[in-house]
Formats: structure tokens, C-alpha cells, sequence
């Protein structure tokens, strides 16, 4: 609700309270009260469940004085002068806790309601609103009974201590609900002994006021219970961080994350986004004297480097790296990437030389009967390439972290299959191409029957969204390939063709036209 902004200190609300009180008449004193109560004209009652808000109204018809009791908050019981604002997009009275701005009782416009708005009683304790019924009866002497008690807590400064602004109370306040995350971290990560703590002294009254600054230092919190979980970070994480600080720093915009002897300082500033994500990229490059980092201290003892039985080939499965090289298959001397197919899981590698009939033939767009996979299995892997299943044995921590400092080559299979078509006399046209941007125009054309195709030396190429139209360098001999159809030109003569989808036919283009025969794909079903 947009609602214009009042901001009175606690001493100008009881001013102006006095002010009230001194323009009022008839009204007497009780013996034992110095201050004269208000006079109230007229009290409503509103009740949400076992929540309640008593509004005595003061005779400016601005003001009045309103009680909340069942929400077991501070303020419960004790009558809090209220000023009145209504707008066209609500209603609300507004009072001072704590040096906040506060509003207990407000109501939003709807057209549900017929442009009214329905009171709803918000509670300062509480997460969510409930919306209230006025109650058709209220005893005479409430009124009188409210003023009264809010004139005796005047005298007795409950009513200036609850309003005023309270730096110490709000900083116990931000550590407390620190200290339900700390908790949890605790638990969490291992880490009994862990502390948090705020330099306050970078923390101003208004921040104070305005701003969350437990929720931003929570950041690092977060960041440490996302990690923890992670195979050798709790151990990690207990040999060096003994403590977390944060502190606000308005040129950290970038927010900052250093390890010093032991304590883990988050800086940040106001303007800082996504701290969370920022905190956790900043833990996870904290240095460590083996790996370089923490987050390769996390990815070493993630990974699983599967070997074969001779011990000279090895499957590396890193679930921690990025996507693209969080599979590798090679010797130690020469480590390829396995290319990587988003949305079916780690492990999964294309190998259109092997078939399962018993995988999808449409999982997420991906036909897996041509897909191969490896997992671990406890301390073996679990290799299939289609329908053979083969045990492999995990290799040592001194192999996985040399084929861990490797670098990793592209796949040394670099073509993909682009159109294949068949006449009637079973001799069969297939096009290949590049598997990289550059080379995506590298266009190659074989012709003859299955297992025996040789390649054809072409001369031009022409592609575009209506087909291509292949021609060997003597200008004789010609493949057509529409949209529609596709037809074999020697010299005059004219061959129709059946095209025939690349994706039905992985298996035959690989394993029986003989244009791959023999070749390594770079994945861990070759040399099987």
C-alpha cells in the first residue's frame, strides 16, 4: 500500500500529547496519576482469532489511543498514541515502537470489497496480517479505563522507553536473529565452536533503523551451509575457519570475502546484490596450499577416476566441475572431454555404436537407446555401453589428482552426421560435417553400398533453408538435397533417393557404412 510517510520522535508525539491533554475539559485527574489522561469521545473494538486492537478515539478526530492484546508482543497491553492517514489506497493508523514507524491496524482498498477497506490487525511480533471484525458492543467504561492506563505508563516512562529509538536493542535484536542461523550452521557443517560476529562501529543509527543487517551477514552463513555438504569441505572448513565477521563497508559494493588466521570476513555494502551466491563464490575461493582453492579442494575429493583393468585408461567423473568438463576419458598422457548433453544426468555420454532397445527413445529430447553411462557403485564403477555392463575398479588418489592437472583436449571424434539418403539399389549417399562453429560448413560426401562408402571430392556446396546441393570437382556428379526430396544428377541422368532421418539411423551410419570404422569417439565405451 503506498501511504505517506510520517516520522514523529517519541518526545514530539508525548509533546504533542501534552498539548492535547492541556486543551482538554472536564476531564479529572486521578490522585495518584500526574499526568491528566485524554479525553476519549468515542472506542472502537476490532478482533482477529485471539488477537484484539481497542482504538480510543481523542477528541482532534485525528488521534487516538490503540491497545493490542493476545499477540504475546511487547506492546501488548499498552495503550500507544495513534495518528490516522487514509489515501485512495487504504487506511492505517500509525504510531512510533522503537524509533520505527509502525501500524498495527490498517486497511487496503479493493474493489472485492466495494472500494472499503477492511481492517486487518498486524501485530509487531507477527509474520502475517489477519483481517479484523469490529465488535457491534464495547463496555461504556473502556474509554475512560484506556486513558487512564496510558496516562499512569507516561508517568512511569514505559511508554517513552518503548518508543524511543534504543541502539543497544536493536543490536541485540540483529545478533539474536543471527543466532538462529549460527545454530543451524553449527549443526550443519560441523562446526561447534563457530561464532559470528558484527562490527557495529560501520553500522549507523539509520542503517539500524532501515536496513537489515543480520539478513545481509546471514549471507555468509548460508554460503558456509551450501558448501558444507560437500565432500572434504567440513573437514576443510574445521582446519580453517574458527569464527565469522561482517562488516559494513560502502565501497564493497563488490562484496568482499577474506580467511585471516582464522576469522572469515564478509564485507559488503547496502548496494550489494545476490550476496548469498557472492559470499559462496568468495568461500569457495579461499586459498588452500595443495589445490589452489577451496573449491578444488571440494572437486578433488568429489571426483572418482575409474580405471580399466590394465590401469592404463581412465574415466574421470567430476560432478562439482562445470558441465562441460565434468566428464573425461583418456590415458595420462592424453585426457579428452566427453561432450555433454544438458538434463539427463552425470554419467550419460552419446556412443551411437552401442544400443539399449530398453532406454527412452524420447527423454527430453534425447533418444538414450544410444546412450552409454558410467556411475560408481560403492568402491567399483559401473560401465555400460548398451546392453554390456562392465565393473571397473576406482583408481588411487595420487592417479586422480595428476589426471586432475591435465588439461583436457577436445573430443577427437570432430564430425556429426548431417543427411544420408538410400536408391533403390542399396547404395547409399551420406553427408557429414564439423562439429564446431568454424568448421560447420566443412561438408563431406560419401557414396557407395554399406561397409564399403568412400568419400567423393567435392567441389562446390551450396546451403540454404530450402537444402543442398552437392558437386564433385569434375562437374558430373551431382547430390540434390530439398527440403522435399533428394535425387542423385550424373551427368543427365537423374536418380530419385529416399531420405532417410539421421536419428533413426545413428546405428547404421556408425556401425555399417564403414565411414567410422575403427575411429575413437573419445569416450569411455572405445576400447571395450
Amino acid at each position: 500500500m503506498r501511504r505517506n510517510s510520517i516520522r514523529k520522535s517519541a518526545s514530539g508525539v508525548i509533546a504533542g500529547l501534552a498539548l492535547l491533554i492541556s486543551a482538554c475539559s472536564g476531564t479529572q485527574r486521578p490522585d495518584h496519576l500526574r499526568t491528566l489522561p485524554p479525553k476519549v469521545t468515542d472506542v472502537e473494538v476490532y478482533e482477529a482469532e485471539d488477537w484484539r486492537v481497542e482504538v480510543a478515539k481523542l477528541e482532534d478526530g485525528k488521534t487516538a489511543l490503540l491497545r493490542l492484546t493476545g499477540a504475546d508482543s511487547e506492546i501488548d497491553g499498552i495503550p500507544l498514541l495513534h495518528e490516522y492517514e487514509s489515501d485512495d489506497y487504504g487506511r492505517r493508523w500509525v504510531t512510533q515502537i522503537r524509533g520505527r514507524e509502525r501500524s498495527m491496524l490498517y486497511g487496503v482498498r479493493s474493489a472485492r470489497a466495494g472500494g472499503e477497506a477492511p481492517y486487518r490487525i498486524h501485530p509487531p511480533n507477527a509474520r502475517d496480517a489477519r483481517f479484523a471484525e469490529r465488535l457491534d458492543e464495547v463496555p461504556s467504561e473502556l474509554g475512560d479505563a484506556i486513558a487512564r492506563r496510558y496516562a499512569q505508563l507516561l508517568d512511569e516512562g514505559v511508554i517513552e522507553k518503548l518508543q524511543r529509538y534504543d541502539r543497544h536493542y536493536e543490536i541485540e535484536r540483529e545478533k539474536e536473529q543471527l543466532s538462529e542461523s549460527l545454530l543451524v550452521t553449527r549443526t550443519r557443517c560441523d562446526l561447534p565452536e563457530l561464532e559470528i560476529g558484527v562490527d557495529w562501529e560501520t553500522v549507523g543509527d539509520q542503517t539500524l533503523l532501515t536496513q537489515s543487517i543480520s539478513g545481509r551477514c546471514d549471507s555468509a552463513l548460508t554460503a558456509l551451509r551450501q558448501v558444507c555438504e560437500r565432500e572434504g569441505a567440513k573437514e576443510w572448513l574445521r582446519s580453517k575457519i574458527e569464527s565469522v565477521e561482517c562488516s559494513l563497508d560502502e565501497e564493497a559494493v563488490e562484496p568482499q570475502v577474506a580467511l585471516d588466521e582464522g576469522t572469515l570476513r564478509f564485507r559488503f555494502a547496502l548496494e550489494s546484490v545476490n550476496l548469498d551466491q557472492k559470499a559462496r563464490e568468495g568461500i569457495e575461493g579461499l586459498e588452500d596450499e595443495r589445490f589452489g582453492n577451496f573449491e578444488a579442494v571440494m572437486s578433488f575429493h568429489s571426483t572418482r577416476v575409474c580405471q580399466d583393468e590394465s590401469g592404463e585408461r581412465f574415466t574421470v567423473i567430476s560432478p562439482l566441475a562445470d558441465p562441460e568438463d565434468q566428464l573425461a576419458y583418456g590415458t595420462e598422457e592424453t585426457l579428452y572431454r566427453v561432450p555433454h548433453y544438458p538434463g539427463i544426468g552425470l554419467g550419460w555420454f552419446l556412443d551411437p555404436r552401442s544400443f539399449n532397445p530398453k532406454h527412452s527413445d524420447a527423454f527430453r529430447g534425447y533418444d538414450l537407446r544410444y546412450f552409454s553411462k558410467i556411475e560408481v557403485d560403492g568402491e567399483q564403477c559401473r560401465l555400460s555401453c548398451g546392453e554390456r555392463e562392465i565393473l571397473l575398479s576406482l583408481a588411487d588418489d595420487e592417479t586422480k589428482e595428476k589426471l586432475l592437472s591435465m588439461e583436457r583436449e577436445p573430443s577427437p571424434f570432430d564430425r556429426v552426421p548431417h543427411a544420408l539418403a538410400r536408391d533403390k539399389a542399396g547404395v547409399y549417399y551420406y553427408v557429414d560435417r564439423g562439429n564446431t562453429p568454424e568448421t560447420a560448413k566443412d561438408f563431406r560426401l560419401y557414396r557407395g553400398q554399406r561397409g564399403a562408402l568412400r568419400q567423393l571430392e567435392m567441389r562446390d556446396v551450396v546451403s540454404d533453408s530450402e537444402g543442398e546441393i552437392f558437386e564433385s570437382r569434375s562437374g558430373t556428379l551431382r547430390l540434390v538435397l530439398d527440403r522435399d526430396e533428394a535425387a542423385w544428377l550424373q551427368g543427365k541422368s537423374r536418380k530419385d533417393l529416399k531420405a532417410l532421418p539421421i536419428e533413426e539411423n545413428l546405428g547404421v551410419i556408425f556401425n555399417e557404412l564403414g565411414v567410422y570404422l575403427g575411429r575413437p569417439l573419445g569416450v569411455p565405451c572405445d576400447d571395450l
